[in-house]
């Protein structure tokens, strides 16, 4: 199995919006008119941050502007980069890895949810739900988020959005499970994959997902 030094940048709004007119003038053109369109204010400068940080920090990879090339679901792809962004709440986490393989991240703000029993029984496979459902109250909301996103970042890491069925594959439902784990997926071996929990700051939880074996570093700007 291949082995991959892969890099987990978190960066914040509240910090970055104080930088945006910096960011916004790293966007190409499209993706400037593609801000334009957005009604929401908020959901413009949140793209406009979340683009320009990921360009931002995808330059010190490649030691030039960065050009996007869209595949499959307008997917961006950078030559010799690997990379995948995720955001939650005030919290953006982005993994970036040189060369290319498949990878997918994910983090998510742990909080109330009046839905979230629906939400487990729709969108869990059966035998997640039946481990998560059995668990102490007290410990449901954390692994929730640790479950769903370890899905996340394996069907981002596929590539597939969401046209894989969120059933169709099982992974580890504790925090504490280590290694976590992707137990079953359908039409895929599962052992060709690695998840690693991620707790990027207090409140927040996420995993990785590699086709490989990942050593992960946080580096500092």
């Amino acid at each position: 199995m291949s082995h991959w030094q892969v890099d987990l940048y978190i960066g914040h709004y509240s910090e970055l919006y104080k930088r945006q007119d910096e960011l916004s003038i790293l966007l190409s053109e499209d993706e400037k008119a593609r801000a334009a369109r957005f009604i929401s204010n908020t959901v413009r400068d949140r793209f406009i941050i979340g683009r320009g940080f990921l360009r931002k920090t995808l330059a010190r990879y490649t030691q030039t502007p960065i050009r996007f090339i869209y595949g499959v679901r307008n997917k961006p792809y950078v030559k010799g980069v690997s990379f995948n962004l995720s955001h939650s709440q005030d919290v953006l986490l982005l993994a970036v890895t040189r060369g290319e393989v498949a990878l997918g991240v994910d983090v998510e703000a742990i909080r109330p949810m009046k839905e979230m029993e629906t939400v487990a029984r729709d969108n869990f496979s059966d035998w997640e739900y039946q481990q998560w459902s059995t668990l102490p109250q007290s410990t449901r909301t954390k692994a929730f988020y640790t479950c769903w996103t370890r899905k996340e970042a394996y069907i981002k890491a596929v590539g597939d959005g969401f046209a894989l069925p969120l059933d169709a594959f099982d992974v580890s439902v504790l925090p504490d499970d280590d290694p976590p784990d992707i137990l079953r997926a359908d039409g895929d071996d599962p052992h060709r994959w690695r998840l690693y929990h991620l707790e990027p700051e207090a409140g927040y939880v996420g995993a990785l997902c590699i086709a490989g074996e990942a050593e992960i570093s946080v580096p500092f700007d």
